[in-house]
């Protein structure tokens, strides 16, 4: 409840009128190696790549404190019946991160595990109810 009750938005960025897109390909001994920090640091790698994420957006923004979507493809909601339902049950949950240049990147990705961890509760929920 208390997740992103002291949360200040940014200011949004003015428009440029366009979007960027970046299309990348991550070679396979850079992937070993991210997944290998993030087994070190005892993180999935998707928390690994939202500790990146943080730290890009925060840079961006010049802002300690963000936050961003995490998209879940909702079919491990435990709702009676889910299996024989057919439909599009992804919803969106936040993802916040509070950076801080005294802390390691091994405490921004543990903090946004735990984190993660206790939103697991909501994901069956639309981002409005969150």
């Amino acid at each position: 409840a208390d997740y992103l009750s002291d949360f200040e938005p940014a200011e949004p960025l003015p428009s440029r009128g366009q979007s960027l897109r970046i299309d990348t390909h991550v070679p396979v001994e850079l992937t070993r190696r991210l997944e290998n920090m993030a087994h070190d640091c005892g993180v999935t790698l998707a928390t690994a790549l939202q500790a990146a994420w943080s730290i890009t957006l925060a840079r961006t923004l010049g802002r300690e404190d963000v936050c961003f979507g995490l998209v879940s493809s909702g079919r491990h909601w435990p709702v009676p019946g889910l299996e024989n339902m057919v439909g599009l049950f992804i919803t969106t949950t936040p993802a916040r991160a509070t950076l801080s240049t005294r802390d390691s990147v091994r405490a921004l990705q543990q903090r946004l595990q735990q984190a993660e961890k206790a939103q697991h509760t909501h994901l069956h929920l639309p981002l409005t109810e969150i």
